[in-house]
Protein backbone atom coordinates (compact mmCIF):
# COMPACT_ATOMS: atom_id res chain seq x y z
CA UNK A 1 0.00 0.00 0.00
CA UNK A 2 0.92 3.67 -0.15
CA UNK A 3 2.69 5.12 2.90
CA UNK A 4 1.49 8.71 2.96
CA UNK A 5 4.20 9.79 5.40
CA UNK A 6 6.83 8.79 2.83
CA UNK A 7 5.27 9.99 -0.42
CA UNK A 8 2.18 12.00 -1.35
CA UNK A 9 1.10 10.02 -4.40
CA UNK A 10 1.22 6.31 -5.17
CA UNK A 11 1.46 5.47 -8.85
CA UNK A 12 2.07 2.64 -11.27
CA UNK A 13 3.34 3.52 -14.71
CA UNK A 14 3.62 1.23 -17.73
CA UNK A 15 5.40 2.23 -20.90
CA UNK A 16 5.03 0.25 -24.14
CA UNK A 17 7.05 0.54 -27.35
CA UNK A 18 6.73 -1.62 -30.47
CA UNK A 19 9.92 -3.51 -31.35
CA UNK A 20 8.90 -5.74 -34.27
CA UNK A 21 5.80 -6.80 -36.18
CA UNK A 22 6.02 -10.10 -38.08
CA UNK A 23 2.69 -11.40 -39.35
CA UNK A 24 0.49 -11.79 -36.27
CA UNK A 25 3.50 -11.76 -33.92
CA UNK A 26 3.87 -8.44 -32.10
CA UNK A 27 6.95 -7.76 -29.97
CA UNK A 28 7.08 -4.82 -27.59
CA UNK A 29 9.14 -3.29 -24.80
CA UNK A 30 7.32 -3.12 -21.47
CA UNK A 31 8.74 -0.80 -18.79
CA UNK A 32 7.12 -0.95 -15.36
CA UNK A 33 7.49 1.63 -12.57
CA UNK A 34 5.88 1.56 -9.14
CA UNK A 35 6.22 4.46 -6.69
CA UNK A 36 4.93 4.62 -3.13
CA UNK A 37 4.89 2.41 -0.06
CA UNK A 38 6.04 -1.14 -0.70
CA UNK A 39 6.39 -0.23 -4.40
CA UNK A 40 8.83 2.61 -3.68
CA UNK A 41 11.09 2.99 -6.69
CA UNK A 42 10.23 -0.41 -8.18
CA UNK A 43 11.34 -0.71 -11.79
CA UNK A 44 11.56 -3.49 -14.34
CA UNK A 45 11.89 -3.82 -18.11
CA UNK A 46 11.16 -6.78 -20.32
CA UNK A 47 10.40 -7.56 -23.93
CA UNK A 48 7.31 -9.59 -24.75
CA UNK A 49 6.08 -11.28 -27.93
CA UNK A 50 2.39 -12.09 -28.36
CA UNK A 51 0.30 -13.60 -31.14
CA UNK A 52 -2.67 -11.33 -31.77
CA UNK A 53 -4.50 -14.13 -33.60
CA UNK A 54 -4.84 -15.96 -30.25
CA UNK A 55 -7.02 -15.30 -27.22
CA UNK A 56 -6.17 -11.83 -25.92
CA UNK A 57 -6.92 -12.35 -22.23
CA UNK A 58 -3.50 -13.55 -21.13
CA UNK A 59 -2.56 -11.98 -17.81
CA UNK A 60 0.58 -10.70 -16.17
CA UNK A 61 1.22 -11.57 -12.55
CA UNK A 62 2.86 -9.39 -9.91
CA UNK A 63 6.27 -10.57 -8.68
CA UNK A 64 8.74 -9.01 -6.27
CA UNK A 65 10.64 -7.73 -9.31
CA UNK A 66 7.68 -6.32 -11.26
CA UNK A 67 5.38 -7.93 -13.80
CA UNK A 68 5.88 -11.42 -15.21
CA UNK A 69 3.78 -13.43 -17.61
CA UNK A 70 1.34 -15.75 -15.88
CA UNK A 71 1.68 -19.33 -17.05
CA UNK A 72 -1.00 -20.50 -14.62
CA UNK A 73 -3.64 -18.80 -16.73
CA UNK A 74 -5.43 -20.95 -19.34
CA UNK A 75 -5.23 -17.89 -21.59
CA UNK A 76 -1.42 -17.84 -21.56
CA UNK A 77 -1.18 -18.99 -25.19
CA UNK A 78 -1.45 -15.29 -26.11
CA UNK A 79 2.25 -15.06 -25.24
CA UNK A 80 4.70 -16.70 -27.64
CA UNK A 81 7.83 -18.61 -26.64
CA UNK A 82 10.79 -19.18 -28.94
CA UNK A 83 10.09 -22.89 -28.54
CA UNK A 84 6.71 -22.35 -30.23
CA UNK A 85 8.46 -21.16 -33.38
CA UNK A 86 11.97 -22.63 -33.60
CA UNK A 87 13.75 -25.93 -33.08
CA UNK A 88 14.20 -26.54 -29.36
CA UNK A 89 17.70 -28.00 -29.70
CA UNK A 90 18.88 -25.16 -31.93
CA UNK A 91 17.68 -22.60 -29.37
CA UNK A 92 19.69 -24.35 -26.66
CA UNK A 93 22.79 -24.48 -28.85
CA UNK A 94 22.55 -20.74 -29.49
CA UNK A 95 21.95 -19.95 -25.81
CA UNK A 96 25.03 -21.95 -24.81
CA UNK A 97 27.19 -19.78 -27.09
CA UNK A 98 26.71 -17.01 -24.53
CA UNK A 99 29.17 -17.51 -21.66
CA UNK A 100 26.81 -15.99 -19.09
CA UNK A 101 24.31 -18.82 -19.61
CA UNK A 102 26.97 -21.30 -18.50
CA UNK A 103 26.81 -19.78 -15.00
CA UNK A 104 23.56 -21.69 -14.51
CA UNK A 105 25.35 -24.96 -15.13
CA UNK A 106 27.45 -25.25 -12.01
CA UNK A 107 28.38 -28.86 -12.72
CA UNK A 108 29.36 -30.54 -15.98
CA UNK A 109 26.62 -33.11 -15.37
CA UNK A 110 24.04 -30.36 -15.74
CA UNK A 111 25.31 -29.50 -19.21
CA UNK A 112 25.43 -33.15 -20.20
CA UNK A 113 21.82 -33.57 -19.09
CA UNK A 114 20.49 -30.75 -21.26
CA UNK A 115 18.92 -31.83 -24.54
CA UNK A 116 16.80 -28.78 -25.36
CA UNK A 117 15.92 -25.23 -24.33
CA UNK A 118 12.88 -26.70 -22.57
CA UNK A 119 15.26 -28.67 -20.32
CA UNK A 120 17.01 -25.40 -19.46
CA UNK A 121 13.68 -23.79 -18.57
CA UNK A 122 12.86 -26.71 -16.26
CA UNK A 123 16.23 -26.30 -14.57
CA UNK A 124 15.52 -22.60 -14.03
CA UNK A 125 12.07 -23.37 -12.62
CA UNK A 126 13.61 -25.79 -10.12
CA UNK A 127 16.59 -23.70 -9.04
CA UNK A 128 15.78 -20.06 -9.78
CA UNK A 129 18.73 -18.34 -11.42
CA UNK A 130 20.61 -15.10 -11.56
CA UNK A 131 23.66 -14.54 -13.75
CA UNK A 132 26.51 -12.08 -13.21
CA UNK A 133 27.67 -10.03 -16.20
CA UNK A 134 30.29 -7.27 -15.80
CA UNK A 135 29.37 -6.86 -12.15
CA UNK A 136 25.59 -6.72 -12.76
CA UNK A 137 23.11 -9.45 -11.89
CA UNK A 138 20.38 -10.42 -14.36
CA UNK A 139 17.45 -12.79 -13.93
CA UNK A 140 16.46 -15.86 -15.87
CA UNK A 141 12.75 -16.31 -15.21
CA UNK A 142 10.73 -19.33 -16.28
CA UNK A 143 9.17 -17.21 -19.04
CA UNK A 144 12.45 -15.78 -20.37
CA UNK A 145 11.97 -17.43 -23.78
CA UNK A 146 8.92 -15.18 -24.36
CA UNK A 147 11.06 -12.06 -23.90
CA UNK A 148 12.31 -11.54 -27.45
CA UNK A 149 11.94 -9.54 -30.65
CA UNK A 150 12.89 -10.23 -34.28
CA UNK A 151 15.93 -8.05 -34.96
CA UNK A 152 17.26 -8.77 -38.47
CA UNK A 153 17.76 -11.40 -41.19
CA UNK A 154 21.29 -12.55 -42.01
CA UNK A 155 22.34 -15.33 -44.38
CA UNK A 156 18.81 -16.77 -44.44
CA UNK A 157 18.68 -16.91 -40.64
CA UNK A 158 16.79 -14.61 -38.31
CA UNK A 159 18.58 -12.73 -35.55
CA UNK A 160 16.45 -12.75 -32.42
CA UNK A 161 17.20 -10.45 -29.48
CA UNK A 162 16.41 -12.11 -26.18
CA UNK A 163 16.11 -9.73 -23.21
CA UNK A 164 17.04 -10.68 -19.63
CA UNK A 165 15.86 -8.25 -16.92
CA UNK A 166 18.12 -6.86 -14.20
CA UNK A 167 17.89 -8.84 -10.97
CA UNK A 168 17.04 -5.77 -8.90
CA UNK A 169 14.79 -2.76 -9.41
CA UNK A 170 16.15 -1.24 -12.61
CA UNK A 171 15.49 -0.63 -16.31
CA UNK A 172 18.82 -2.30 -17.11
CA UNK A 173 18.61 -5.48 -19.12
CA UNK A 174 20.96 -7.80 -20.98
CA UNK A 175 20.35 -8.75 -24.58
CA UNK A 176 21.44 -12.08 -26.03
CA UNK A 177 21.40 -12.45 -29.82
CA UNK A 178 20.38 -15.85 -31.18
CA UNK A 179 20.81 -16.76 -34.86
CA UNK A 180 18.05 -19.22 -35.71
CA UNK A 181 16.98 -21.13 -38.83
CA UNK A 182 13.83 -19.59 -40.27
CA UNK A 183 10.95 -22.09 -40.19
CA UNK A 184 8.80 -22.32 -43.35
CA UNK A 185 5.75 -20.71 -41.71
CA UNK A 186 7.78 -17.60 -40.82
CA UNK A 187 9.68 -17.18 -44.09
CA UNK A 188 7.08 -15.02 -45.87
CA UNK A 189 6.11 -12.90 -42.80
CA UNK A 190 9.79 -12.24 -42.01
CA UNK A 191 10.61 -11.33 -45.61
CA UNK A 192 7.68 -8.89 -45.76
CA UNK A 193 8.70 -7.39 -42.41
CA UNK A 194 12.31 -6.98 -43.53
CA UNK A 195 11.09 -5.18 -46.67
CA UNK A 196 8.70 -3.13 -44.51
CA UNK A 197 5.80 -4.13 -46.75
CA UNK A 198 3.95 -5.77 -43.89
CA UNK A 199 5.38 -5.04 -40.46
CA UNK A 200 9.02 -4.33 -39.59
CA UNK A 201 12.02 -5.71 -37.72
CA UNK A 202 13.59 -4.36 -34.55
CA UNK A 203 16.58 -2.85 -36.36
CA UNK A 204 14.17 -0.43 -38.09
CA UNK A 205 11.82 0.17 -35.16
CA UNK A 206 13.16 3.57 -34.07
CA UNK A 207 13.18 4.88 -37.64
CA UNK A 208 9.61 3.77 -38.24
CA UNK A 209 8.11 4.77 -34.90
CA UNK A 210 10.25 7.82 -34.20
CA UNK A 211 10.83 6.23 -30.76
CA UNK A 212 7.22 6.91 -29.85
CA UNK A 213 5.75 4.93 -26.99
CA UNK A 214 2.50 4.58 -25.10
CA UNK A 215 2.52 5.47 -21.42
CA UNK A 216 -0.23 4.51 -18.98
CA UNK A 217 -0.16 5.90 -15.45
CA UNK A 218 -2.35 4.86 -12.54
CA UNK A 219 -2.50 7.21 -9.50
CA UNK A 220 -4.13 6.34 -6.22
Amino acid sequence: GCLKDRIDVCSIERGFQLLSVVGTLISFKDAYTGIGGTMLDARSLRHTTVDISKDRNSLYQETKYGMSLSFDSPKSNFAVSLTDLFDDKEILAELLKDESIHQILEEKEMLDGLRSASDLVKLIEERGQEILVDGYKYRLDEDFLTSFAFYDIENEKVLVKLSLPYARSSYNHKEIILKLTIPPKLKTPLTLAEQQKEGFLMKDADKISGKQNTRIEYRF
